[in-house]
């Protein structure tokens, strides 16, 4: 491939980025916070930390995958160990994988957070506020304080343990192919296995 040709796939990509980016953050802004207004305050709460975690989970991933090391994913699958080709896979694509999770999801999952502490603002309150007062504040400090903590904390085990964590993401991924698309055995493998020696 050539540098010009390789420039326009490069901006493509970018360009389908900021797409997808725009329209999953404001769908899911927009959604988030209607929803959370519905709720009570205590499962608000819940939902607002869930949030807050899912975007923890995909940062911590996306700084994971480009720390991991592939020789020993290797030797897994060479043993046909569960998961061990998904891990492979994730660690084969790491750019994209960590440009998905840390880009897209986990700062999808800020702008739907600040979209849920408004929505928050206007449960303890029990008014559309614009979060100019005091309570406002408050609130959007809390969430920023709290998700860059749990970021950072995030980022401290992925850089530790990031074999560990692409390792049990593979098993999940592995475990889901198999809920969804339970595989068939070959029944030529399987008559070359009854006529194998025991």
């Amino acid at each position: 491939m050539t540098r010009r040709g390789g420039a326009e796939q490069h901006g493509r990509r970018l360009g389908l980025l900021f797409a997808v980016t725009f329209g999953s953050a404001l769908a899911t802004g927009l959604l988030a916070r209607q929803v959370i207004a519905e709720l009570p305050l205590l499962p608000a709460l819940v939902a607002m930390g869930l949030i807050v975690a899912l975007g923890v989970a995909a940062d911590g991933v996306g700084v994971a995958v480009t720390r991991a090391h592939e020789p020993p994913f290797r030797a897994m699958a060479a043993r046909r160990l569960p998961g061990a080709r998904h891990s492979l896979y994730l660690l084969r694509n790491a750019d994209r994988v960590a440009s998905v999770c840390s880009d897209v999801i986990g700062d999808i999952s800020s702008t739907v957070s600040g979209a849920a502490a408004i929505a928050m603002l206007f449960i303890i309150t029990g008014r559309e506020g614009t979060g100019d007062g005091p309570a406002g504040f408050m609130i959007v400090a809390a969430l920023a304080a709290i998700t860059v903590t749990a970021k950072a904390w995030g980022k401290r085990i992925a850089i530790r343990d990031a074999n560990t964590v692409i390792r049990h993401l593979g098993i999940a991924m592995y475990w889901g192919e198999q809920l969804l698309h339970p595989r068939r055995v070959d029944p030529g493998r399987r008559a070359r296995e009854k006529r194998s020696p025991s």
